[in-house]
C-alpha cells in the first residue's frame, strides 16, 4: 500500500472512532470489497449456532471442503477461527456484568480456563485485565 494511502487511513482513524467515517475512508482508499459468495454469507448467518462445518455445508448445498475453500479465499481465514472470535467478542461484551466462569459457560467455552486461553491467544490479554480497562 502506498504511503499516501496509509496516511489517509491513519487520519480517518484519529480522534474518536467513527466507524462510518473509517469505513468510508477504507472504501475510498482500497475500493469496494468483492461480494461474498451467497452460500458463504448464509453460513455466516448460521455460524454462531452449534452446527459443525459438515452441517453448515449441507445447509447451503456444498461440500465441507468447498466451504472451507470459500472461507479461506473470501474471508482470509477459517470458519473455526471466526467462530472463536465471535465467542470471544460475546464474552468480552459481558465482562463488566458477570463473573468469568458464568460468561465462559454462556458463550460456548468449555470452562473459565478455556476462555482465558482464548482471550490471551487472540487478544493478548486476559478477561480480568479487560475488566479493569472497562471500569
Amino acid at each position: 500500500m502506498e504511503h499516501v494511502q496509509v496516511r489517509r487511513l491513519q487520519a480517518a482513524a484519529r480522534g474518536e472512532l467513527d466507524p462510518p467515517r473509517l469505513r468510508g475512508a477504507v472504501r475510498e482508499t482500497l475500493g469496494d470489497a468483492p461480494p461474498l459468495d451467497p452460500r458463504l454469507r448464509q453460513v455466516l448467518d448460521l455460524l454462531d449456532a452449534d452446527a459443525d462445518i459438515d452441517d453448515l455445508a449441507g445447509a447451503v448445498g456444498i461440500s465441507a471442503r468447498r466451504l472451507r475453500q470459500l472461507s479461506v479465499q473470501q474471508l482470509a481465514g477459517s470458519l473455526t477461527m471466526l467462530r472463536r472470535w465471535h465467542r470471544l467478542r460475546e464474552a468480552v461484551l459481558q465482562i463488566p456484568f458477570h463473573p468469568a466462569a458464568d460468561i465462559a459457560a454462556r458463550t460456548g467455552f468449555a470452562d473459565q480456563a478455556h476462555l482465558v486461553r482464548t482471550a490471551v491467544a487472540l487478544g493478548g490479554r486476559t478477561p480480568g485485565s479487560l475488566r479493569t480497562l472497562r471500569s
